[in-house]
């Protein structure tokens, strides 16, 4: 609303981007029954036609809502648009194939309807998971909105989840996470001091690797087995609003630098043409450490 005596032309629109990942950090399973619209059921349908899909839970969704803020309007008309979904797939069975691959097929197959961000896991270790009452199945059960099910595999009612017996647990699993990520960062601090600058950037993946881990586990206990640092790092957006100004990825030379560490992992030790400047080191080992921070803050280190 303007305040007396202002005058305004024209209109600006307001643009606001919420994820919103209800299993740790809201509890909001009614909230979630309002995205079972007829753009997750594209979603969906790309999914179930190309994975042996048992179940699948929507745990959150990324979205922008624009409002335009006029003299002549108020409240200001607003409009809503799900940008990027997080879902939970359950395949019945893995026919061969890691949750990894699994996980690349679904996202390949859904940039066509919406974006997705997947978790996979086989059906049969989540009823071990529920069964043993493991924090980040229970809180599936409880609050994620299952827009899929085959109905093959009956899911059991998990044990009653304590809330500080479980915040115990994963803030045990994230330390080892963050400890081991301070551990390599320190590595390729003294193979950067050396000027071997190969297995320096190579230490500062893995610290990278770990951090992003803990920063995902101490939100949802669930760790992705994987290494790529795209897929970490799209998993951490939805938990920290700082961790995408650590690698932006807005011009070329961000682009460049976070290649040069997600290609570390592999191409540091079997291809003979990868290189980095000691400068490239130099700057990758501060944002490691920025990405290290909020690790330890997720933590409240």
């Amino acid at each position: 609303m303007l305040p007396r005596g202002s005058c305004r032309t024209g209109s600006r629109p307001i643009v606001l981007s919420d994820i919103l990942f209800p299993p740790y950090r809201l509890n909001l399973p009614v909230m979630l029954t309002s995205y079972d619209t007829a753009q997750l059921k594209k979603v969906v349908a790309a999914v179930t036609t190309h994975v042996p899909a048992e179940k699948i839970f929507l745990l959150g969704a990324h979205i922008m809502s624009s409002c335009y803020d006029t003299i002549f309007t108020l409240p200001p008309p607003t409009t809503r648009q799900v940008l990027h979904y997080y879902l939970l797939v359950l395949p019945e069975s893995s026919q061969h194939r890691s949750n990894e691959c699994w996980q690349d097929i679904i996202e390949h197959h859904c940039r066509v309807a919406t974006p997705v961000t997947a978790w996979v896991l086989q059906a049969a270790k989540f009823v071990q998971w529920l069964e043993a009452g493991q924090p980040f199945a229970c809180r599936v059960y409880r609050d994620g909105f299952l827009c899929y099910d085959a109905g093959r595999v009956a899911l059991p009612a998990p044990p009653p989840l304590d809330e500080k017996e479980a915040a115990v647990f994963l803030r045990r699993e994230c330390m080892h996470y963050i400890n081991r990520s301070a551990e390599f960062l320190h590595g390729a601090e003294l193979y950067y001091l050396r000027r071997q600058y190969r297995p320096g950037v190579f230490l500062l993946h893995q610290s990278a690797e770990q951090a992003y881990i803990a920063i995902n586990w101490q939100a949802t206990g669930f760790r992705p087995m994987v290494h790529s640092l795209e897929k970490l790092h799209r998993y951490a957006l939805a938990f920290s609003t700082t961790v995408d100004a650590v690698f932006p990825k807005n011009n070329e030379q961000e682009d460049h630098l976070f290649r040069l560490l997600q290609k570390a992992y592999v191409d540091t030790r079997y291809t003979s043409g990868y290189t980095i400047e000691g400068g490239e080191l130099l700057c990758l080992m501060g944002r490691v450490g920025k990405l290290l921070e909020i690790a330890k803050e997720s933590c409240e280190l």
